[in-house]
């Protein structure tokens, strides 16, 4: 099950002025995070809202012929289809579409019960599938999966994101998220990727009356801050302090700045 947790976390430290620099070593690194970040954001919501639609609607509680979902961007719109299996076939079990992306109200389109599922969402899914049979998860708990076009990148085939789950509105998923990269027909993984080296799900007790302000973890895969710190920033809806070798960052917005580099920086 899914839905959209909470607005998140702990008290930031006043932040130095922005030091990211345009030309500097990690600016196509940072861009990309931005970038595939609120993509991630993105489909994993419209699911999420999806998801959420259809159970309001009587769907999915009780449907075991459905085994997954893929979400895809068009002009302007996005579509989340539930895969049903039928007999050994993929089928297309339910659709939700957003008209107008995330700013537009999702509905149900009308499915024919015998649709196929074909062209690019099938491929979509079986990246989908490939990814889950290859990824070593790094948290014990469920994970959701976000399949974006290697596009994003430069690159061909499909960015398979492992986005580590929690149920619980208290906990903020904060490390343990994975990346399968696969191939363009959907059927080869090419690498599977931890993006952090330990899974943290931190709890959070707010005392009445007060509210979120953010939320802050230390990073030590790569000097600057991934994709998934972006989404995470995102999805909580509060700044992010990532702490790397390079210094600390702040991302708020989908937005990554460096406020304070590592001493001898």
């Amino acid at each position: 099950m899914r839905f959209v947790v909470a607005i998140a976390a702990l008290a930031l430290a006043a932040c130095a002025p922005n030091l990211r620099d345009p030309a500097g070593p990690f600016r196509e690194a940072v861009l990309r995070s931005e970038r595939v970040g609120r993509a991630i954001y993105e489909n994993d919501v419209a699911t999420a809202l999806a998801t959420e639609l259809l159970l309001d609607a009587g769907y999915l509680a009780r449907e075991e012929r459905i085994v997954g979902y893929v979400a895809q961007e068009g002009e302007g719109s996005l579509l989340v289809t539930y895969v049903a299996e039928e007999a050994g076939r993929r089928m297309v079990g339910h659709e939700v579409v957003f008209p107008g992306g995330l700013r537009g109200a999702p509905a149900i389109a009308p499915t024919p019960s015998d649709t196929p599922l074909v062209g690019e969402r099938a491929v979509m899914y079986a990246a989908r599938q490939t990814a889950i049979g290859d990824m070593v998860q790094t948290c014990q708990t469920g994970y959701n999966t976000v399949v974006l076009p290697a596009s994003l990148i430069g690159e061909e085939g499909w960015l398979v994101y492992m986005l580590v789950a929690s149920m619980n509105p208290g906990e903020r998923v904060l490390a343990g998220h994975g990346l399968v990269r696969v191939s363009a027909d959907g059927l080869s993984s090419l690498g599977s990727t931890p993006l952090s080296r330990s899974c943290l799900i931190v709890p959070v007790e707010l005392p009445q009356g007060t509210s979120e302000s953010g939320l802050s973890v230390t990073h030590l895969t790569t000097s600057w801050p991934l994709e998934t710190h972006v989404y995470t920033s995102l999805l909580y809806g509060v700044p992010l302090l990532v702490r790397t070798n390079a210094g600390t960052w702040r991302i708020d917005g989908g937005r990554i700045d460096l406020i304070n580099l590592a001493s001898g920086g």
